[in-house]
């Protein structure tokens, strides 16, 4: 699985998030189950968070090969990370560990990295700006233990 990230140029809600994955899934003949939402994107698709600027996915092999069949320059961002600017809105990331908990799926079919496996991708991002991410991911799966 690749990493996508699809920068939004103001925040989106649930709902926005959605309707924008969704839409550029069936633009381009994308399968949504190829198709997984990480980081902020995935706490927007748990409410942990109201809004979010961007979509982080990981896609399909497939989606790759296809971004670089259109003609898109990848880049070599270090540690065996690369990324492809596919427009001025999406960003496709390549490189990324795929997780190791299982997928949610939500009623609207968007795949996306339930609560361990977030929890996961912020710790080993370890940015400063994410620790009250990791602090409400903690607390969501204390209170979901109970």
């Amino acid at each position: 699985m690749f990493i996508l990230t699809i920068l939004g140029k103001m925040d989106m809600n649930r709902q926005e998030f959605v309707q924008k994955l969704l839409a550029y899934a069936s633009i381009n003949g994308y399968n949504m189950s190829d198709i997984i939402v990480t980081h902020g994107g995935a706490c927007l698709m748990m409410n942990l968070r109201q809004e979010t600027g961007d979509i982080d996915v990981m896609v399909a092999h497939d989606i790759w090969v296809d971004s670089l069949k259109k003609g898109f320059e990848p880049v070599d961002l270090t540690g065996g990370v690369w990324l492809i600017s596919a427009t001025s809105d999406i960003d496709i990331h390549v490189g990324m560990d795929e997780g190791v908990h299982p997928i949610v799926v939500s009623p609207e079919g968007v795949h996306y990295h339930g609560l361990e496996q977030t929890l996961l991708d912020y710790q080993k991002l370890n940015r400063p700006k994410d620790q009250t991410v990791v602090t409400a991911l903690v607390a969501a799966l204390e209170n979901s233990a109970v």
